[in-house]
């Protein structure tokens, strides 16, 4: 709810006091519950959930780790939001991980947010999952433009105020979520984002990319079709994990805000992240804790201080990487040149040499050893 005390799950609201009540909800959350009510067993969600528990596929054991950190990213921060971005050649298994996510909760195919859905769509689906992990997959192909609005919307946690008739009055606003979305790609955002602007950094520090291997890789030829198996079982069993997990949160939730706050104040030791880099330590910290609570409840079997490790390494890579990218004094320079690159004329000297005087019949021929390069045709004059 709106307090971040009760969760809505399914057809069952979870209450601090440990009740749960059966309840039939109404508006906006109807469809959507449906979607999120417990189906199957959770025996058979947990050897789906599994099949990513192998050193070196630690990329999938975070991206599931989101739908644990979801309902954590209202405590403990001023932040309501952040973005985790999935990098990746096709059929790598991407599209297999983010639908593990969401069966967390509820129905992996029904839930998932597509690149197809507009804009606004995007963010009343967000307004209504909320705390509830929400995935966009195969978002390839974003326009620099969108991937910043994209980044910058999604992070605030709420949708976009707007004028009414006339711009006389302005509608209220009341799409608002706090969660951890987890979006898939082919390419990488960050390109996306470095092309936007000339410094695209602050958009770059609310997103962290991490890059997909392949889960072949890390099985033998003849263990890949029972890994297909046990996913293709998705369909029939799903939101009984986050059944458990929604129990134990709102029933724990100063314990769980003290954990968050313990942790994160070793990740940001460990990595020395500043302030600028915060929604990285934010949601780095609520995915390490995230996935010890779904262990300690016998959900995942994911080694924590492993996945602790490679957020870590993800963190130092995106640290190196976004310096490429960080707008700096000396470039004031370079950049007006370049932006203004048609409005220039590049000439021989300062003063025009005396044995190159102008001689009106030549014309234009008359500047050919003068004028290296003139201006674009209808442009006016910035730079000499």
């Amino acid at each position: 709810d709106s307090d971040h005390k009760n969760f809505l799950l399914g057809n069952k609201l979870y209450k601090p006091t440990g009740d749960v009540i059966e309840v039939t909800p109404k508006g906006k959350a109807q469809l959507f519950s449906a979607h999120t009510v417990p189906k199957g067993d959770l025996e058979s969600w947990k050897e789906i959930a599994n099949v990513y528990n192998k050193p070196g596929l630690e990329w999938a054991q975070v991206v599931i780790g989101t739908a644990f950190a979801s309902p954590l990213m209202s405590m403990g921060g001023l932040e309501q939001a952040a973005l985790l971005f999935v990098t990746g050649e096709k059929g790598v298994g991407k599209s297999t991980a983010l639908q593990i996510a969401l069966s967390v909760y509820g129905d992996p195919l029904n839930l998932m947010i597509n690149k197809n859905d507009t804009a606004l769509a995007r963010y009343y689906k967000l307004g209504v999952l909320n705390s509830i992990s929400a995935t966009f997959d195969e978002m390839t192909d974003l326009s620099p433009k969108e991937a910043s609005e994209l980044a910058y919307q999604i992070t605030q946690g709420r949708g976009k105020d707007r004028m009414g008739d006339m711009g006389k009055t302005m509608q209220q606003n009341t799409t608002k979520w706090s969660c951890l979305p987890v979006m898939s790609a082919n390419d990488s955002i960050i390109s996306a984002l470095a092309e936007h602007s000339r410094d695209a950094t602050a958009q770059m520090s609310r997103v962290l990319e991490v890059e997909a291997t392949n889960f072949a890789d890390y099985y033998a030829p003849h263990e890949i079709p029972e890994f297909q198996r046990k996913v293709r079982q998705m369909p029939k069993h799903y939101g009984v994990a986050g059944d458990i997990y929604a129990r134990y949160v709102v029933t724990n939730q100063e314990s769980i805000e003290d954990q968050i706050i313990k942790i994160e104040r070793i990740f940001v030791e460990e990595t020395r992240l500043t302030n600028s880099y915060r929604f990285w330590s934010y949601m780095c910290t609520r995915i390490i804790v995230g996935c010890a609570i779904a262990k300690k409840l016998g959900l995942i079997d994911y080694d924590i201080k492993r996945i602790f490790a490679y957020l870590k390494q993800i963190v130092f890579k995106s640290l190196s990487s976004i310096g490429k990218y960080e707008w700096k004094p000396d470039s004031v320079l370079s950049d007006y040149l370049n932006a203004h690159i048609a409005n220039r004329i590049d000439v021989v000297s300062a003063e025009r040499p005396t044995e190159l005087g102008d001689d009106f019949d030549k014309g234009e021929v008359n500047d050919l050893n003068y004028v290296k390069r003139p201006l674009a045709h209808g442009r006016e004059l910035h730079i000499r």
